[in-house]
């Protein structure tokens, strides 16, 4: 059996049907008397830019971090609450260097 289940003869008969329209465009021609053009899903991406994506990037892991910190924020300050904020600062992304610093620091004080 070849692709999908289905025999050899089976696909050669499938290869020789009607082409398929590629885009929306094709499939909606004479329907509309203007032409939509749609871009793909990867232009948009591409055109969007590199710093917008940076930026819902760190909107997310700050909501993270924000949330995180909003449920310890009342706790009493022993050794579990320290192991919240660690685990909160590499949940948000912030690394495992800067978290360790981040909560020596704050221990200290």
């Amino acid at each position: 059996m070849g692709h999908h289940g289905c025999s050899p003869e089976g696909w050669q008969w499938r290869k020789g049907r009607r082409q398929v329209s590629h885009d929306w465009s094709q499939v909606f021609k004479g329907i509309a008397s203007d032409r939509v053009v749609v871009a793909p899903v990867e232009e948009e991406e591409k055109q969007r830019g590199w710093l917008s994506q940076l930026r819902e990037g760190l909107a997310k892991s700050r909501k993270a971090l924000q949330q995180q910190f909003a449920s310890v924020l009342f706790d009493r300050f022993d050794e579990a609450l320290w192991e919240k904020i660690e685990e909160a600062l590499i949940y948000a992304d912030v690394g495992v260097e800067t978290t360790v610093s981040i909560v020596e620091r704050l221990e200290a004080e």
